[in-house]
């Protein structure tokens, strides 16, 4: 598929995929409440959905995961309305962890 760089056109680590779809990309340190992070993220994405006439806007929100706190498969993703007042575009939000504890590393509660 044909990919752009988001600096071109928009954000550092954005990219575009084939003209019509926008990865925004957000990374944060540990997160306490990793559901919550880069909430506008979405929003800031359909600025440029609605140049692209798409409808999707995909979020990677990444964090640092602290131990104990791996996230099962079914939290990492999530269909979000981005505008109530534009209900024609949805983010796909990934939530993801990055620099995991190794787990020979974690420890029991």
């Amino acid at each position: 598929m044909k990919t752009q760089e988001g600096s071109v056109v928009g954000g550092k680590l954005d990219v575009f995929v084939e003209d019509a779809v926008l990865v925004e990309s957000k990374f944060h340190d540990l997160a306490k409440h990793p559901e919550r992070i880069a909430n506008a993220a979405g929003m800031q994405g359909r600025r440029y959905a609605i140049a692209l006439n798409s409808q999707l806007v995909f979020v990677i929100a990444a964090y640092k995961s602290a131990a104990g706190r791996f996230p099962d498969k079914w939290q990492t993703v999530e269909v979000i309305e981005i505008c109530a007042s534009d209900p024609n575009r949805a983010e796909i939000r990934f939530t993801l962890p990055y620099v995991a504890v190794l787990p020979s590393s974690e420890k029991a509660k």
